[in-house]
């Protein structure tokens, strides 16, 4: 049987999605922020969290990702 993690090295998942959110709203997401990022990550929660929270992000500030690129609201109205 796998081994439970501690609540130490699992913290709450709604707790968690709240400061990758917080992270990523603070503007373009810098290598430091994905640092920060994944070092919460790693200890125990679920990638799908990290998934979850980036998300909700980029659909709140409507970024969309294609073939490796983004484009903001901004330059999708400069482009038209």
């Amino acid at each position: 049987m796998p081994k439970l993690l501690s609540p130490r090295t699992s913290p709450p998942v709604a707790a968690t999605k709240k400061t990758l959110v917080s992270l990523i709203r603070r503007g373009p997401l810098s290598p430091k922020d994905m640092n920060d990022a994944l070092r919460l990550v790693l200890p125990g929660v679920s990638c799908d969290v990290f998934a979850d929270a980036l998300t909700q992000l980029l659909r709140e500030r409507q970024i969309t990702i294609s073939n490796g690129t983004y484009r903001t609201p901004d330059v999708m109205s400069d482009a038209s």
